[in-house]
């Protein structure tokens, strides 16, 4: 798991594995500290695509792993985000939902445990830009719709009169 690591004075993970003989005997662990700069620009690098699309990462002590877009403090492992999407997250669950996000804006946001690594993946977007392409296409047709009822209704009227008035 993440960790707040007192020597580098920044978040830090860790990974280690035994190195064995050919017998079994342990000969000694290997150890690699992982780049969690590059953990946050791979789960940030699909959200700028959208304008107000967000996705971030939580451990199990509600703990943020990487670094929000829209909150411009440093607080990777060092500030809890308690909201009722990230308790199911983090009590097993993956869903979509649209709630209010954690600046408590309306969003639509998907979310997923990652059981092996004990984190919840979040990813959001602002219900307003999230549904503004199909509003858009609402309206349209709703003003093509308006335009073929007037030209079917004038070429009625047309056809009626040009009927009737001989």
């Amino acid at each position: 798991d993440p960790y707040y690591s007192l020597v580098l004075r920044e978040p830090a993970m860790t990974i280690a594995t035994p190195i064995r003989s050919e017998a079994g005997q342990l000969l000694g662990v290997l150890v690699g500290r992982l780049n969690l700069e590059s953990l946050n620009e791979i789960i940030q690098r699909g959200s700028g695509i959208r304008e107000t699309a967000d996705t971030f990462l939580v451990n199990k002590s509600n703990l943020i792993v990487t670094q929000p877009r829209f909150i411009s403090d440093g607080i990777v492992l060092q500030q809890g985000l308690h909201t009722p999407v990230i308790d199911r997250c983090l009590a097993g669950h993956s869903d979509t939902s649209l709630e209010n996000d954690y600046r408590g804006i309306p969003a639509v946001i998907v979310y997923r445990w990652l059981p092996n690594h004990g984190l919840c993946l979040k990813t959001k977007i602002d219900e307003a830009e999230a549904l503004a392409a199909p509003h858009a296409f609402g309206t349209t047709l709703l003003i093509l719709g308006v335009f073929v009822l007037l030209g079917g209704s004038a070429i009625a009227i047309l056809l009626a009169r040009s009927i009737t008035f001989p």
